[in-house]
C-alpha cells in the first residue's frame, strides 16, 4: 500500500499563501523566460568572478596559517572539518562591523549562520517560550521573517508602515493592545535602511525614538540590514551603533554585499542570558539551537567571505564601491524612466516612491495589480514585477507593485518601463464592460470566487472584536442542521450555534424562512412607538409572558442583547427615580460577566478590554468577584458563597444601599467560560439584594430558550429576577430580536404612568422578526428541543471524559448544551494557560477536524444547535480530545 499523505497532516507553514505566491512568481518567470524581470531583488552578476573565489580562499588560508603558526594540519582541519558552531570568522565579522558600521561587537556575541534567513529563524525560535509570545513587524514586510516566525510558532502582529519607515505611533498602539490581550511582545523586527519591499528608510531621529520605545516597553529590536551599504550619500547610523542598552539583536548577511552563493550570514546577540551555570551572551543560546539545525556554517563558505573581507581591509563598503555605483545608476535611471513614461499630468493614478538607495522602488497603479494582472503583463507585455500583496499579512495594497532594479541592465530598465507603461495603458483603457467585470464582479455577479469574497471582506468589512492578528477570513455561505459550508465549499460542523450561541433550531429551517417571507409580504414593518403596534409583536409579547417565570408579564423588544441590557439598566434606574429614590444609580456587575458591547452594557461587562480607550464609561458601576467554584484560590480559603455574600454586603455598606439601583448577572457565566455558581449562590445573593431594595437583572441572552435545558435558566437557580434580558435563541439567529421581560411592579412604574417611558429603538417589535420568533418558539416546543438540550449535555459529558483527565485541561464544565473546557498550565495550581493556547486549539480543530469552536480567554467553548445528533457530538468530542492530547501545558500543540 502506497503511503500517500494529506497536506493537512504536514506542517501548516507548507500551506501558507506566501509560499503559494512565491511558487506562482517562479512559475510565471519559468513560463515567460523572454520577459524582463523587475521581480528578482538579486545582486548584479557583473561582479561574479570565479577567479576571485580562489583568490579569497587563498587569502583566508594564509590568514589561518599565520593564526596557527603554519600548522598546516590545523589549517586543513579548520577549512575542511566540521567547525565550531558559532563560526570561524567571528573576529573578522566583528572588525568589519567596527569599520563599516561603528558597531563594537565582541566576537563571542556573534554566531555565523547559513545565510541571513537562519539568523532570523534562530533568534525567533529562541525568543518563543510560550503561546503568549508574539513578534511585531512592519507590514508590508519581508516574507522570510513571517516564514521563520510561522515555523517557530510565533505569531507576527502587523505594524503600519509609512513612507518614512515603520510607524512608531502605531507600534506603541500595537504594543499596548497586545499586552491588554494577554500577549507578550518579545521583539520588533525592523529594516531601518531600504526595507524590503517598500524601500523606506528611518531617519536618525526616528531610530533614536524607536530605541526609546523599546526601552520603555521592554522590547528587543531585531535589526536586519541587508541593503544599508548601498546608498547614495553618507550612511545613517545603525540601531546597533546607537544602542546603549543591548536592546538590538543585529542580523547581517553577506548575500548582497559578499557572495550570495556562499550563503553566509550572522547574528550579533550580546544580550545576557541567565542560565543554571551562570550567564552567557544570547549568542551562546543561538549556537545551541544551530547545533540542532545545521550544526555549523560551512567553513569553506566562511573562508570565501573571510578572504573577501581581508582583501578589502575588512570594509564591504570599499569592496562594493563599484557595485554601489551600478545600483545607484540603475536606481536613477529607473526613476527617470518612470518620470518620462508616466507624466504626472496625464497619469494622475500612477505614483512611485524615490528611495535614495537599496534595491527596490514601489509603483502605485490606478487598478488592482495582483497575480492575475502579473500573468497578463508577462504574457502580453513580457515584463515581470512583484505584486505587493505578497508582502502583506492581510492581503491589502493590491494596487502597488515592487520594482527591483538591482540585477537588470540599463537597456532592460528602459525597455521594461516602456513595457510597463504599455501594460498600464492596456489596463486603464479596458472597455467599460470589462472593467466592471474585473473590479465589481465580486459585488454584482454570482460568479464570485472564495478568494474574491475573502478579499472584499478584508477590504470593507469591520468585524466585531476584530484584530489585525488575524489576516485569514472564514466566510460562511450556507448551512443545514448543524453543518455549515464556507466559501470554498468545505463542510464544517458548527459547535457554536452560528458562532454566537444562537442557532437553537439549527441552520436551513424552511419554516422560519417562510414565516419571515410571509410576514414581509403581509407587513414588513410598522412602528411600536407611542400607541402603535403590530399583531406579531403583540402575539409574541403575550407568548413570552406565558412562558416566563410568574410575575414577569411585560415585554419590551430590542434588536440585540446589548440593547436589552441597556434597557434594563435604564429601567432599573428610572424605577427608583420615579419612586423618589433619585440617588439609586449604581449598578453592580461581576468580573468575567459579559453583557454586551454598547455603552451601558459594555461598562457593566466584567472584561477590562471593553472599557479601554472609549471612556469615560458609564458612571456608578461596581464589579464584584465571580462565582467560580473551580478557582477556590479566589476566595481566601473560605466557602465561595460565604465569601461572595460577604463581599456583596461590604460593597453595599461602602456605596450605600440607598445609592444602588440593581445588580446584573448571568445565571451561568457564558463569555466567562460556561461557569455555573454553587447552588446556594443566587438564592443568598437574592436575599441580600431584596433586603436592601436592590433590583436583580438576569442576563439570559445566552441561557434562555433552551440553551441550558429550560425556557429560562434563572428560574431553576433561585434568582427570582425583577427583569430578564433575552435575545439570541429567541429567533435562533434567523432575524435580529431581543426581549426584555419586566415584572408587573417595575413596568407599572416605568411604563404605566403619565410620564413617558422615553426609550425606544426604531426596530423594536419589528413584525418580521417577531413572526420568526413565534415560529421558532413553536419549533422548540414541538420538537422537544428544551429537554433535548439536557440530553446533549450528557452526550458531551461522556464524550469528553477522557479529555477531562489530560494534563492541559483543568476542568470540563457542561450546562445543558453549553460546554466550557478550561486550559491550564498546571493542574495542581490551576494556573490558566495563555489565551493563545485556546486560539491555537480552535484553529487546529478548524483546520484538521472541520470543527467550528469558540475561545474565550483560556477556555474553549461549545454551544451547538439543539438539533445536533449524538454522532455529531461524538465527532466534536473526539476531535477536541485528539487536539488537546497534543496540547502541552506550555501551550504548544505538537505534531499530528
Amino acid at each position: 500500500m502506497v503511503a500517500d499523505l494529506d497536506q493537512r497532516d504536514l506542517h501548516d507553514s507548507l500551506s501558507s499563501p506566501v509560499l503559494d505566491s512565491m511558487t506562482f512568481l517562479n512559475e510565471i518567470a519559468h513560463r515567460h523566460p523572454e520577459a524582463i524581470s523587475f521581480a528578482a531583488g538579486r545582486p548584479h552578476e557583473d561582479f561574479f568572478d570565479t577567479a576571485l573565489v580562489h583568490e579569497y580562499l587563498t587569502i583566508f588560508t594564509e590568514h589561518l596559517a599565520r593564526k596557527f603558526n603554519d600548522d598546516h594540519a590545523a589549517v586543513r582541519r579548520a577549512l575542511l572539518q566540521y567547525g565550531p558552531t558559532k563560526g570561524i570568522i567571528n573576529d573578522l565579522v566583528a572588525e568589519h562591523l567596527a569599520v563599516d558600521e561603528s558597531i563594537l561587537a565582541d566576537p563571542e556575541s556573534i554566531v555565523v549562520t547559513v545565510g541571513g534567513q537562519e539568523a532570523i529563524f534562530l533568534v525567533v525560535q529562541a525568543l518563543r517560550s510560550g503561546p503568549e509570545d508574539v513578534l511585531l513587524a512592519a507590514f508590508p514586510g519581508y516574507v522570510g521573517l513571517t516564514g521563520a516566525a510561522r515555523l517557530a510558532g510565533m505569531p507576527v502582529l502587523p505594524v503600519a508602515e509609512t513612507d518614512r519607515g515603520i510607524d512608531l505611533d502605531d507600534l506603541v498602539r500595537v504594543l499596548r493592545r497586545a499586552r491588554r490581550d494577554g500577549l507578550r511582545p518579545r521583539a520588533c523586527y525592523v529594516v531601518p535602511d531600504f526595507a524590503n519591499p517598500s524601500g523606506s528608510t528611518l531617519s536618525t531621529a526616528d531610530r533614536e525614538r524607536l530605541l526609546d520605545i523599546a526601552a520603555a516597553h521592554d522590547l528587543l529590536l531585531l535589526e536586519d540590514n541587508p541593503y544599508g551599504i548601498f546608498r547614495d550619500g553618507d550612511p545613517l547610523p545603525t540601531l546597533k551603533a546607537l544602542d546603549r542598552d543591548r536592546r538590538v539583536v543585529y542580523l547581517g548577511t553577506f548575500a548582497k554585499s559578499g557572495i550570495p552563493g556562499a550563503r553566509v550570514g550572522f547574528a550579533v546577540a550580546d544580550q545576557t542570558v541567565a542560565t543554571p551555570s551562570g550567564t552567557e551572551p544570547l549568542a551562546g543560546q543561538l549556537a545551541r539551537l544551530k547545533s540542532m539545525l545545521t550544526v555549523n556554517t560551512a567553513p569553506i563558505a566562511q573562508a570565501v567571505i573571510g578572504g573577501k573581507l581581508l582583501a578589502h581591509g575588512l570594509s564591504l563598503r570599499a569592496a562594493n564601491a563599484a557595485g554601489n555605483e551600478l545600483y545607484q545608476r540603475n536606481r536613477r535611471l529607473l526613476l527617470d524612466e518612470l518620470d518620462r513614461r508616466f507624466p504626472r499630468a496625464t497619469n494622475p493614478g500612477v505614483t512611485w516612491n524615490a528611495p535614495d538607495g537599496g534595491f527596490f522602488a514601489v509603483l502605485e497603479l490606478p487598478f488592482e495589480a495582483g497575480d492575475p494582472e502579473l500573468e497578463r503583463c508577462a504574457r502580453d507585455h513580457a515584463v515581470l514585477f512583484t505584486p505587493m500583496h505578497h508582502f502583506h499579512g492581510d492581503g491589502q495594497a493590491r494596487r502597488r507593485i515592487r520594482l527591483a532594479f538591482s540585477s537588470v541592465t540599463p537597456r532592460e530598465i528602459t525597455d521594461g518601463v516602456g513595457r510597463l507603461a504599455a501594460f498600464v495603458r492596456d489596463m486603464t483603457t479596458t472597455t467599460t464592460q470589462e472593467r466592471t467585470m474585473t473590479t465589481s464582479a465580486v459585488r454584482e455577479t454570482t460568479a464570485t470566487t472564495a478568494g474574491d469574497i475573502e478579499e472584499l471582506d478584508r477590504r470593507h468589512l469591520i468585524h466585531p472584536h476584530q484584530t489585525r492578528m488575524r489576516a485569514d477570513r472564514r466566510v460562511i455561505v450556507r448551512g443545514k442542521g448543524s453543518t455549515v459550508w464556507d466559501a470554498h465549499g468545505r463542510a464544517r460542523l458548527d459547535v457554536t450555534g452560528a458562532g454566537n450561541w444562537v442557532a437553537q433550531v439549527g441552520h436551513g429551517r424552511e419554516e422560519l424562512a417562510e414565516a419571515a417571507a410571509e410576514q414581509i409580504r403581509e407587513l414588513a414593518y410598522f412602528t411600536c412607538f407611542y400607541e402603535f403596534s403590530n399583531d406579531k409583536a403583540v402575539q409574541l409579547a403575550a407568548r413570552l409572558a406565558d412562558l416566563a417565570p410568574a410575575g414577569l408579564n411585560r415585554v419590551y423588544f430590542t434588536g440585540s442583547g446589548s440593547e436589552g441590557n441597556d434597557t434594563a439598566i435604564k429601567a432599573a434606574r428610572l424605577f427608583h427615580h420615579r419612586n423618589g429614590e433619585t440617588g439609586r444609580t449604581w449598578i453592580l456587575g461581576r468580573q468575567f460577566g459579559y453583557h454586551g458591547a454598547s455603552y451601558g452594557s459594555g461598562t457593566v461587562t466584567g472584561f477590562d478590554l471593553m472599557h479601554q480607550g472609549v471612556g469615560p464609561n458609564l458612571p456608578h458601576v461596581e464589579r464584584l468577584s465571580p462565582a467560580w467554584p473551580y478557582h477556590q484560590e479566589f476566595y481566601q480559603g473560605q466557602d465561595p458563597t460565604d465569601f461572595l455574600v460577604a463581599e456583596l454586603e461590604q460593597t453595599i455598606e461602602r456605596i450605600g444601599a440607598g445609592n444602588i439601583a440593581a445588580m446584573i448577572g448571568e445565571p451561568v457565566l457564558g463569555g466567562g467560560g460556561v461557569v455555573a455558581p454553587p447552588e446556594d449562590y443566587w438564592p443568598r445573593i437574592r436575599q441580600v439584594l431584596r433586603a436592601h431594595g436592590i433590583l436583580l437583572i438576569a442576563d439570559e441572552v445566552i441561557t434562555a430558550y433552551g440553551r441550558t435545558g429550560a425556557w429560562f435558566d434563572s428560574a431553576g437557580r433561585g434568582m427570582d429576577p425583577d427583569i430578564i434580558v433575552t435575545a439570541k435563541g429567541l429567533t435562533s439567529g434567523y432575524a435580529p430580536l431581543g426581549a426584555v421581560l419586566l415584572s408587573d411592579r417595575i413596568a407599572g412604574v416605568v411604563a404605566d404612568t403619565d410620564d413617558f417611558f422615553f426609550h425606544g429603538h426604531t426596530y423594536s417589535g419589528h413584525p418580521s422578526s417577531c413572526a420568526v420568533a413565534l415560529r421558532n418558539l413553536r419549533l422548540l416546543e414541538d420538537e422537544n428541543l428544551i429537554a433535548r438540550s439536557r440530553q446533549i449535555g450528557e452526550w458531551f459529558r461522556a464524550g469528553l471524559a477522557k479529555a477531562a483527565e489530560l494534563p492541559a485541561v483543568g476542568e470540563v464544565r457542561v450546562e445543558g448544551a453549553m460546554v466550557g473546557i478550561e486550559l491550564v498550565a498546571d493542574r495542581a495550581t490551576r494556573q490558566p494557560q495563555s489565551p493563545m493556547a485556546a486560539v491555537a486549539a480552535c484553529d487546529e480543530l478548524y483546520d484538521r477536524h472541520d470543527l467550528i469552536l469558540r475561545h474565550y480567554g483560556p477556555t474553549i467553548v461549545m454551544a451547538p444547535p439543539l438539533v445536533i445528533t449524538e454522532e455529531e457530538v461524538a465527532r466534536a468530542a473526539d476531535g477536541v480530545t485528539e487536539v488537546l492530547q497534543r496540547l502541552g501545558t506550555d501551550g504548544v500543540i505538537r505534531g499530528h
